[in-house]
């Protein structure tokens, strides 16, 4: 499909945002590949070299990468509201190595790529730069082109800055500290505000990586819910649209469920599920309008590029960890022998995404479907 490139209007950038929220399964990896397949192949809004640009900044940032892409997206679009409406609807071999056999701990992984990304952009520019222009069907024309001068609200500015942090952190802490001040700050509800907020600042690589810090801390330390209740809400996250990081909002819900006086469960569930998302979310708005101005002026520095990409490319090696992981729980459930069932339907959605360019919706559905048949039949 193809169209000719056209600015979008905010109504219809809106529409977009809104119909991506009902569409975004699959997870952080589903969610980019969707937004690349929206963005730069279908609607050419954003061109391939400048999309790749943001990925590298946000894989870079403590939280859900896949809605801080889409909120940096909105923002070079339609300025603050236009990453406002995108965030709040959507929204590596020797990584691999380092996090399946020799169990690194992801910050060395991050900072040894980055190092890795700057002397590799010094010395062997050709492998670690890939900023460079290119051609293509997906590079011919796109609104904010990879050539395109970067728009007028992108450059950074000292009381922008000062603007944006004000605005971001008051809006970050007021419902924390009001929580406090109504119940205490020894309540469910401020610890569980004060733990998201510093599962924001601190879990970088996106959801794939804050899920075992956050279920081993929710879990182990406050008990808040049971492993097998995470489970569930991770179960639940998988197969509903949206960013997979919202299965803390499933913990936030069970923690002040539990802990509800002097509220009725429902309401403190709920009240707990909002500080929870609000604390998760409210950050990413912060790191994307803060940053995103000097990343995008830096978007033609080679020795940033280099670094940006390397990091990447470890993420990827983080993602094919945990690919690797679950793989093996589900071909081999318990240890025992090897599952038919699931390396048939692995193989089928494997060559479909491929071969057939099979969208994400279709393959969560049918292998759904197939599970739910399976286990009726067996």
């Amino acid at each position: 499909m193809n169209i000719d490139p056209r600015h979008p209007t905010f109504a219809e950038a809106f529409r977009f945002w809104l119909k991506l929220g009902f569409i975004s399964f699959g997870g952080p990896t589903g969610q980019i590949a969707i937004l690349h397949t929206e963005l730069v192949e279908k609607r050419r809004w954003i061109g391939e070299q400048r999309f790749l640009h943001a990925l590298n900044y946000c894989m870079l940032l403590p939280g859900p990468e896949a809605t801080q892409l889409a909120t940096y997206a909105g923002w070079l679009l339609h300025r603050t509201w236009g990453g406002i409406v995108a965030g709040t609807l959507s929204i590596a071999l020797l990584a691999f190595a380092g996090l399946f056999f020799f169990k690194l701990p992801f910050p060395i992984l991050v900072l040894g790529a980055g190092v890795a990304g700057l002397i590799g952009g010094r010395f062997w520019k050709e492998k670690f730069v890939v900023s460079a222009s290119r051609t293509g069907p997906n590079t011919a024309a796109s609104v904010l082109g990879d050539d395109a001068a970067a728009p007028a609200h992108t450059k950074p500015s000292l009381a922008r800055a000062g603007r944006v942090c004000l605005i971001c952190l008051t809006l970050w802490w007021t419902p924390v500290l009001a929580l406090g001040a109504w119940l205490g700050f020894d309540h469910t509800f401020v610890k569980e505000g004060l733990f998201f907020s510093k599962a924001a600042m601190v879990t970088f690589g996106g959801a794939y990586a804050v899920l075992p810090y956050v279920s081993q801390q929710a879990v182990e330390q406050h008990g808040w819910l049971t492993a097998g209740q995470m489970l569930d809400g991770l179960g639940l996250a998988e197969t509903t649209p949206g960013p997979l990081i919202m299965v803390l909002q499933f913990v936030g819900f069970l923690g002040a469920w539990c802990s509800h006086a002097p509220l009725t469960p429902l309401a403190a569930g709920t009240l707990g599920a909002f500080i929870t998302t609000w604390t998760t979310f409210v950050p990413c708005f912060l790191w994307i309008f803060l940053g995103a101005p000097h990343v995008e002026q830096l978007r033609g520095n080679a020795k940033l590029t280099a670094a940006l990409s390397a990091i990447t490319a470890a993420v990827v090696g983080v993602v094919l960890n945990l690919a690797v992981w679950f793989g093996v729980h589900v071909l081999f459930p318990d240890g025992g022998p090897i599952n038919w069932f699931g390396v048939g339907v692995c193989l089928v959605a494997f060559a479909g995404i491929v071969r057939w360019k099979w969208d994400i919706i279709p393959v969560v559905l049918g292998a759904g479907t197939l599970g739910a048949l399976h286990r009726l039949v067996g």
